[in-house]
């Protein structure tokens, strides 16, 4: 997932991101999209980036960076009052890595945070993937920023979970806790309470594929989806993590004690499960998206 930050480069002009991506397609760009930076124009064609980033995953391993600014001073903001946020395109080597990334999960995601002194960033290297389409053509770049992004983010609470449930079907045979004289896979309520975990999950998946199958036949037809398609599949991808945080946490607690080891792969999974889930694409604020898209009430729709 976090390699595909490479997709956004389909916001630049197809000349430019062909420039920057040169002739290694396999390159990694790390990408964080909150505006904590600004973009300050300079001489005519050129900004001064300036801002610090938290969670940008990747960054040690990634070419160029993605990261978002306010423009300022740039004149009034753009139609509707929306403010000028944008992403600015910088080589990875512009930045400094601050090795931050002490965190309960994910550990492996290297999402420290970066900070840029006023890096000097030509204007067609800054997009605004919110308020404009992406400028390379093809079904995947009819998908707005945000719903293709829920697309990427869904597949990590899925696997963890599928990782957990198969850890502990194949242990549970064998695995026996306190005076009991039989494996935990013997348990009546062990036995439903996988069940339950494994149902949930193939319920999740199969609902979130559904909407991705939806929202890719309209963007093969040449359309972009409309809000509808892409409010449910925020839905489809917190009913992802949701249903993936309860399967986890099921089979952790009918672990036992061993479970707790830095050694076992489900207090990995576990770990894992709940940062990921700390994600804002993640947040009740998506499930509120959907919900007024659905009862028709009014709200701005370039976070959906």
């Amino acid at each position: 997932m976090i390699g595909n930050s490479t997709a956004f480069f389909a916001w630049l002009d197809p000349a430019v991101a062909k420039e920057l991506i040169g002739n290694d397609p396999g390159f990694v760009s790390t990408s964080m999209w909150a505006p904590l930076g600004q973009a300050v124009p300079e001489a005519p064609g050129r900004f001064t980036v300036t801002g610090r980033w938290p969670f940008n995953s990747g960054c040690p391993h990634a070419a160029w960076l993605q990261v978002g600014v306010m423009v300022t001073g740039a004149g009034s903001p753009r139609p509707g009052g929306a403010p000028d946020w944008r992403f600015a395109f910088v080589p990875a080597r512009s930045a400094v890595i601050e090795d931050t990334w002490d965190a309960m999960g994910l550990r492996g995601t290297g999402s420290h945070h970066l900070s840029l002194p006023g890096v000097q960033v030509p204007a067609e290297h800054l997009a605004a993937p919110f308020f404009e389409p992406a400028r390379h053509d093809g079904p995947l770049w009819r998908i707005p920023l945000v719903t293709l992004a829920a697309i990427f983010l869904a597949a990590v609470p899925l696997g963890v979970a599928r990782r957990a449930l198969d850890e502990f079907s194949a242990v549970a045979t064998s695995k026996v806790r306190g005076p009991a004289t039989q494996s935990i896979g013997h348990d009546a309520d062990a036995q439903c309470q996988l069940a339950r975990a494994e149902g949930a999950l193939a319920s999740a998946r199969s609902f979130l594929f559904d909407t991705i199958a939806r929202i890719w036949a309209t963007a093969c037809r040449g359309d972009e989806p409309d809000l509808g398609q892409r409010a449910l599949v925020l839905l489809a991808a917190n009913q992802a993590v949701r249903a993936g945080t309860e399967a986890v946490d099921r089979v952790f607690r009918l672990a036992g004690a061993g479970a707790v080891y830095a050694h076992h792969p489900l207090q990995r999974c576990f770990r894992d499960i709940h940062a990921a889930g700390q994600h804002i694409l993640f947040s009740s604020g998506r499930d509120q998206a959907y919900a007024k898209v659905r009862l028709g009430i009014g709200q701005p729709t370039f976070l959906i």
